[in-house]
């Protein structure tokens, strides 16, 4: 049975009803876990994953291992790597929900979070149809359009953050923050916001191998969570693809475990931070050498890596399928519901980059961010599921019959398409003749007329 979310919990300061009644009617504020999982994967496909994937973890080496009272493995000279059964005695040990807030992430939480995307540095300009460095508008529209989206739990800044940034988005915003930043310093003043803060740590080592400027990076990240009570992401890169090292099975086995591994060193820094497991995906094009991000192995991998979290029960965040289209069009459609419904399928905690990024990972659009927010509620209202209404059906459809089997007007029919169905901004719907009256506005203008419109509003009720 599906778990529906109690309506009147919900501490959003935006409209709800005054904009979209039936979302409120529907619950269309988060997603809620599916009851059932439909997965090319199993129970014994993920325990032989799961096996092969102790094995490697032996083989993952540390340089200057840190300074922790255990067991050790010594790899090389240069290398030192940890025993798999100290792994998985930490995992059984630490694996629990993430506190967040008032948010609780993970098994107990029976919900999928979503994370849009801010993209600090390069916007797409619509009017210009071209891409350039983002300026404190781009930045400000970006945070109104989130916080006027209920579906998105977080405000999501990206890297190139500087600490003037995170705090012209923190100050706009109630929703928590999700930041990613390389620079150690930014992420020290952090603990300035009042907001709860998730730092993400970009786990980029090469195969089977942490530097030591690595592990001390993960040590900072790690206290710097214990000393400002923020949780940690540790996101992990997984190539795959024309120059990736080994094929797609391989590849997830390989990620999976040096995800465990650094799970484990991130515990030893700091036993009592709020840690989370996370996985972005790169694909090298065969054809053209280049990097996509999108695709339907993209999406195997995301559930494959989802049943092995669920597996340990451990939290796992998912960053969701890029794609490379420079608009929002029926190629940025359809890679990233690609991924969307196998992520939601696989009941994953938490989706980052759930919205408003285009041209892969390089630049943020707020028309794309438009149109993945509408895709959002649409994917929400599919794991909604059917539920019975209440009232007297029998004495409605006696009087439909009276009227000669006409349902339009009687309040039963109402009731259902206020209460039942989710109506697009987006989809066209309306007869070729009203289209034309109408200005005959695709998808790339409607978006932008919804953007300035949401935009406009929110900037009048400040006044």
């Amino acid at each position: 049975m599906v778990n529906l979310r109690n309506k009147n919990k919900s501490q959003s300061r935006r409209r709800k009803t005054k904009d979209n009644p039936h979302r409120q009617q529907l619950g269309l504020h988060h997603f809620n876990r599916v009851s059932e999982v439909i997965s090319p994967y199993s129970h014994e496909y993920c325990d032989m994953i799961y096996k092969k994937a102790l094995d490697y973890i032996e083989t993952i080496g540390f340089r200057n291992f840190p300074s922790i009272n255990t067991k050790t493995i010594k790899i090389d000279d240069n290398y030192t790597g940890i025993p798999s059964n100290l792994v998985m005695e930490s995992l059984t040990k630490s694996c629990q929900d993430i506190v967040f807030g008032d948010k609780i992430i993970g098994k107990n939480a029976h919900k999928t979070y979503i994370a849009p995307s801010v993209k600090a540095s390069l916007f797409y300009d619509y009017e210009a149809k071209n891409f350039r460095a983002a300026g404190k508008d781009d930045i400000d529209q970006a945070i109104k359009l989130i916080n006027h989206y209920d579906i998105c739990d977080f405000a999501t800044l990206f890297s190139e953050c500087d600490t003037v940034t995170y705090h012209t988005i923190a100050d706009q915003t109630q929703k928590p923050l999700l930041l990613s930043s390389d620079d150690i310093d930014t992420i020290r003043n952090v603990k300035k916001c009042h907001h709860p803060v998730m730092l993400m740590f970009h786990i980029t080592a090469p195969p089977m191998r942490f530097s030591q400027r690595e592990c001390k990076q993960l040590q900072e990240y790690c206290e710097e969570g214990i000393n400002s009570n923020h949780a940690i992401l540790l996101m992990h890169k997984i190539q795959i693809g024309a120059t990736a090292s080994a094929n797609l099975e391989h590849a997830v086995i390989q990620a999976f475990a040096e995800n465990l591994a650094s799970y484990y060193i991130a515990r030893h820094y700091a036993p009592a931070a709020k840690i989370l497991c996370g996985y972005h995906i790169n694909a090298t094009d065969l054809r053209n050498g280049l990097i996509t991000s999108a695709g339907a192995e993209h999406a195997l991998i995301q559930g494959l890596l989802c049943r092995l979290h669920h597996y340990l029960n451990l939290p796992i965040a998912i960053s969701l399928a890029h794609s490379n289209s420079k608009t929002p069009d029926y190629q940025a459609a359809l890679e990233k519901s690609q991924s969307l419904h196998t992520l939601l399928q696989h009941r994953c905690d938490m989706i980052i980059n759930a919205a408003g990024n285009i041209a892969g990972v390089f630049a943020a659009s707020l028309q794309a961010l438009v149109c993945d927010c509408d895709m959002l509620y649409q994917y929400l209202r599919l794991c909604h599921g059917i539920f019975s209404q209440s009232g007297n059906h029998q004495q409605e459809m006696g009087q439909a019959l009276q009227q000669q089997y006409y349902f339009l007007g009687l309040s039963q029919t109402l009731d259902a398409m206020k209460n039942q169905f989710y109506y697009s901004q987006i989809a066209d719907t309306i007869h070729p003749e009203l289209w034309t009256k109408f200005g005959g506005l695709d998808t790339h203008a409607l978006t932008d007329f919804i953007k300035n419109d949401i935009i406009n509003k929110d900037i009048n009720d400040d006044r």
